[in-house]
């Protein structure tokens, strides 16, 4: 049976005292330099992962390293504690390495460590970005918005991650069928119209553009942030009230922004998937049993393809490689199970209740 790796870390040392007890007596400092010294542990071992065309099982691995930890230490020495956890997982007998949480940014995006590992490696950022864009379905039907009516807004063209061109062309090949309108919004006509001709001949789709913000936003029904962070200091008043905001780029700083101050705005930042056989991995994040993250959903599905190659390092993201990682989910019976925002989930029908 093909397997895969997926490697976690604790956010806090919440989480450490949470599941080591003993570090419960320790100073904050005392525990810091006590992770240090922690080799990468195997926390859990999944079976059961199965769809009607493959079967895969896993092991979750963690890099005893917390997110203040992984963000203040050099950079060299974090990317050789990953390469560290990377060779356990081949030592498992792992096929693929997922990269969870922030072992995702470090080392050019992964791309440090997978140079020196010999099993592939995937951040998970490509169905991450697919599920944001998916999550507009059932979240319209939950906010009441007539999709095949519906004006779809891009904001952004340019910035690092995720930029609107990249999730304008996901954004036709995942919500086709929906009739959604889509309109890729930024500064300059000129890079509009280049980019919307660029997409015509990839798709075959024509794509309007604006350079208009106010006007644009306030007749959108759905909006896609995909802004570099220049782009995305957008008013919360920008925003027409009962409209739906999903936010791809990182950090999420528009959808958090809303949920503060919009309450007459359904804002969203992704969702989970449910994951097909009986395993119950979701247990290990606190999650109902059978529901996962996006990047952990990506490296089993690229296990269950035996797809066992690099996949979505860097600071960028490929549009092909989003929408085909959204169809491979569907393929294996991979469902869409839960809307998320800042890691919590959402109750739409309760927020939407006396919004009707």
């Amino acid at each position: 049976m093909d397997q895969f790796a997926f490697l976690v870390h604790p956010l806090s040392l919440e989480d450490v005292r949470r599941r080591f007890r003993i570090t419960r007596h320790l100073s904050d400092g005392m525990t810091e330099n006590l992770l240090k010294l922690c080799p990468p542990l195997k926390l859990s071992e999944v079976r059961g992962v199965r769809s009607p065309l493959a079967e895969v099982g896993g092991f979750f691995i963690a890099l005893m390293l917390t997110t203040r930890q992984i963000l203040q230490y050099p950079e060299p020495g974090v990317v050789d504690r990953i390469v560290r956890a990377g060779r356990k997982a081949e030592r498992l007998g792992a096929g693929i390495l997922g990269l969870g949480a922030y072992t995702s940014t470090v080392g050019d995006g992964g791309i440090q460590a997978a140079r020196r590992l010999d099993l592939p490696v995937t951040t998970g950022n490509s169905l991450t970005a697919a599920t944001a864009i998916a999550a507009v379905v059932p979240a319209s039907r939950l906010a009441g918005i007539d999709l095949s009516r519906a004006e779809v807004v891009v904001i952004g063209t340019g910035g690092t991650g995720c930029p609107g061109a990249v999730v304008t062309q996901a954004a036709l090949h995942i919500l086709e069928g929906t009739g959604a309108a889509i309109t890729l919004l930024g500064r300059d006509q000129r890079g509009l119209t280049r980019i919307a001709d660029e997409i015509e001949e990839k798709t075959r789709r024509r794509v309007k553009t604006s350079t208009d913000l106010a006007g644009t936003l306030r007749s959108a029904d759905v909006v896609l942030v995909a802004a570099g962070a220049s782009e995305r200091l957008i008013p919360p008043e920008a925003f027409r009230p009962g409209a739906i905001v999903c936010d791809i780029a990182r950090p999420r700083e528009t959808s958090q922004m809303l949920a503060r101050c919009r309450e007459d705005i359904l804002a969203i930042d992704g969702g989970l998937w449910e994951v097909p056989g009986d395993s119950q991995p979701g247990l290990l994040f606190g999650l109902p049993p059978r529901l996962v993250y996006p990047c952990v959903a990506e490296t089993m599905l690229l296990a269950m393809e035996r797809r066992y190659e690099d996949c979505g390092l860097g600071k960028g993201l490929d549009p092909d490689r989003i929408v085909e990682m959204y169809r491979l989910a569907l393929k294996h019976g991979f469902r869409l199970a839960e809307l998320r925002l800042d890691e919590k989930p959402l109750i739409p029908p309760e927020f939407f209740a006396d919004k009707k």
